[in-house]
């Protein structure tokens, strides 16, 4: 999808390969989770927190490293594909058991 969007940067923005992707990742958590409620609000919440980061951070990038035609939309729906494709690579798992204890507290 990141190639896709890239290739059709020019064209008017992502959503429409946001949207296909939204839809593969809660299809894939559906089928990994047997939940489609959880799947839905899995995929939901890992585009948002996708796109909320990639928001903040993507404009911190100085320009020098960033190819020119390429957008601010462009570069936040890459973030959103990486946020996408972990959440449907590691649906059950606890964040707990990825980052390890904060702060030195155990769980």
């Amino acid at each position: 999808m990141g190639g896709w969007s890239i290739m059709n940067s020019a064209e008017g923005g992502p959503a429409f390969q946001v949207a296909v992707s939204l839809a593969a990742c809660i299809y894939f958590l559906n089928e990994k989770t047997k939940n489609l409620g959880r799947a839905f609000i899995i995929g939901l919440g890992s585009l948002a927190a996708g796109w909320a980061c990639g928001s903040i951070f993507v404009p911190m990038i100085p320009t020098v490293l960033i190819h020119p035609t390429w957008t601010l939309e462009l570069l936040t729906s890459l973030v959103a594909y990486l946020f996408l494709f972990v959440a449907c690579r590691y649906p059950g798992k606890d964040m707990r058991t990825l980052v390890g204890p904060v702060g030195g507290l155990a769980y």
